[in-house]
C-alpha cells in the first residue's frame, strides 16, 4: 500500500481505518476476509461496470490498496480481535 507521494499513503491509511470502523467495529456478523474485500469494495475501487444489471466495483490493483495481513495488522493495532475464520 506504498505510494509514491505520502498525502497519498495517509490518505490509504486513513480509508482502512474508516473501513475498520464501519465494518469491524459495528458488526459480528462477518468474518475478517469478508470485512475486508467489503471494505476494499468500498474503499478502494475505480468505479464500477454493470455485470447482469448488477454494478460490480472495480477493485484497485495490489500495489494500490492494502493487503489481508496489512488489514490484520491495522485490526489488531485497534485493538478488534475476534475468534472469527480468516
Amino acid at each position: 500500500m506504498k505510494t509514491a507521494n505520502p498525502d497519498d499513503d495517509q490518505n490509504a491509511k486513513h480509508r482502512l481505518m474508516l473501513g475498520i470502523l464501519e465494518f469491524c467495529q459495528s458488526s459480528n456478523k462477518y468474518t475478517f476476509r469478508a470485512m475486508y474485500w467489503k471494505i476494499i469494495a468500498k474503499y478502494y475501487c475505480d468505479g464500477y461496470e454493470i455485470c447482469n444489471g448488477t454494478a460490480v466495483p472495480i477493485i484497485l490493483p495490489k500495489g494500490q490498496r492494502p493487503t489481508f495481513s496489512q488489514f490484520r495488522y491495522a485490526c489488531e493495532k485497534l485493538k478488534l480481535s475476534r475468534n472469527t475464520k480468516k
